[in-house]
């Protein structure tokens, strides 16, 4: 089993920027600094893995080391995220349902719509997904029976049905 994981704490300042700029991209349509920030940190991993840790890499590197996030699963994030805005869960809802119909391809959007929902956690919730998990669920994302997104949705339905309970 191979290694899915990474440490940002080897890299300077530059370094995480490059990574920040190339949020969004693949990594063979980053910059040489990026992809070179990217080696830095992971050290070591096959070559099949770069193509899904290095979004998840560039989406860890846009917290700072002096952030002080709780780390849950993307799926538990978005959950969490849903009950603390209720005048954004519809909007949001729309968001979720977009992300898990779209497709892993090289057009980017998967990422891209990622990336969204990573700022908008950022910016509105002291929460941060795993990325080596996310980076996990990238390489499984196209699974013809689609158990990334089951999963999600399960942890993201699961808990409304249980709320649900309790309140009666």
């Amino acid at each position: 089993m191979s290694d899915w994981s990474w440490d940002l704490s080897r890299l300077d300042a530059g370094d995480l920027s490059a990574l920040r700029r190339a949020a969004g991209f693949d990594i063979g349509k980053a910059s040489v600094s990026a992809q070179r920030a990217f080696y830095k940190a992971c050290g070591y991993c096959e070559e099949w893995q770069e193509k899904y840790m290095f979004p998840a890499v560039c989406m860890d590197a846009l917290w700072r080391s002096t952030d002080e996030p709780t780390v849950k699963s993307m799926p538990e994030c978005l959950r969490d995220m849903k009950a603390m805005d209720p005048e954004m869960t519809e909007s949001l809802q729309h968001r979720i349902d977009a992300l898990l119909e779209t497709p892993w391809d090289d057009g980017g959007f998967l990422i891209g719509k990622l990336l969204n929902m990573v700022k908008i956690l950022k910016s509105k919730t002291g929460l941060k997904p795993d990325f080596c998990e996310l980076a996990k669920d990238l390489n499984q994302w196209n699974h013809s029976e689609r158990r990334v997104q089951r999963r999600w949705l399960r942890t993201l339905y699961n808990m409304e049905k249980k709320n649900a309970n309790e309140e009666e």
